[in-house]
């Protein structure tokens, strides 16, 4: 028989120790993908629960309309819900409006109504968000997660506004950052099946018009805004814009007739998008994020 030195029966020790490691890591990492995959079922069951519960909630038809309204600080946001909600355009009880170039909206209001306040017409459900891009430190992040937690109390949702500075439109980059942001969160289906593009500050009178100047019309805008999401976030259809200015002199027929033109484009929008059921899609795009947002912890 071979003499074996002691360094010998060390390495076989050691052997054997790595045997049976390998071994025992093998039959954890079977276990874990069991018990993974059986919570996978579960919880594929348990949305799929709460999306057929969706209809049923007290007072909520199954065909309420309910649309999200986003977009950087200071573009009028909280002008246009109180207009859609039939109130004037600065009051103060539901979506209180800023004076300054500050944020007022501090967090996500969410207000069911009358479309423009007439119940002669069908009940909504309107979601205020905090501006983008504010100047507070880390203010976009935290404004972000309260509107996603807003969103799976709501679950449901048919149209996403995305207001633009009519008087001044700009595609930069912080505007990019955020449409990239929800893409992320809910597919490109966000974009190019339930969003809307509102240029906000948009007079429709003689005067506005002449300082636009002739060429820059809501068709050449409209064209813009689809050339630079199409090279910016890679759009492949083409995504709708009004043109409202909760603003207009009520007095001057012709704004008038513009405002409900423009208004009526966006009730035909809100009324003929599909509702995207928000657990399903974000659990079915990333798996992480909904790890992060419903279950509190990171993969």
């Amino acid at each position: 028989q071979m003499y074996r030195t002691p360094i010998d029966l060390v390495h076989e020790a050691i052997g054997t120790v790595n045997e049976t490691v390998e071994g025992k890591l093998e039959q954890v990492q079977q276990v874990s993908e069991i018990l993974v995959s059986g919570f996978a079922r579960r919880l594929d069951s348990s949305l799929s629960n709460i999306a057929e519960e969706v209809l049923k909630e007290p007072g909520m038809s199954s065909n309420e309309k309910r649309m999200v309204v986003i977009g950087k600080t200071g573009t009028g946001k909280s002008t246009l819900c109180n207009i859609l909600t039939g109130r004037q355009h600065d009051d103060k009880e539901i979506f209180p409006v800023s004076q300054g170039m500050d944020s007022c909206t501090n967090r996500t209001t969410t207000k069911r109504a009358y479309w423009r306040g007439s119940p002669s017409t069908f009940p909504f459900t309107l979601i205020d968000t905090p501006g983008f891009n504010d100047t507070l430190p880390d203010k976009d992040s935290s404004s972000i997660a309260e509107m996603c937690r807003k969103l799976k109390d709501l679950k449901t949702v048919n149209t996403f506004l995305i207001v633009i500075n009519g008087s001044n439109p700009r595609f930069d980059q912080s505007l990019i950052a955020m449409i990239k942001i929800f893409q992320d969160m809910f597919g490109h289906d966000f974009l190019e099946k339930n969003t809307v593009f509102e240029f906000s500050n948009w007079g429709h009178d003689e005067r506005a018009v002449m300082k636009r100047g002739e060429d820059k019309t809501e068709t050449y805008w409209t064209k813009e805004l689809n050339n630079q999401l199409k090279k910016q976030v890679g759009s492949t259809t083409e995504v709708p814009a009004v043109f409202i200015d909760a603003k207009h002199y009520a007095e001057d027929e012709n704004e008038v007739i513009k405002f409900n033109e423009e208004m009526k484009k966006l009730e035909q929008h809100l009324n003929t998008l599909l509702f995207v059921i928000m657990l399903l899609f974000l659990f079915s795009q990333n798996r992480s994020f909904v790890n992060q947002l419903f279950l509190g912890r990171s993969n």
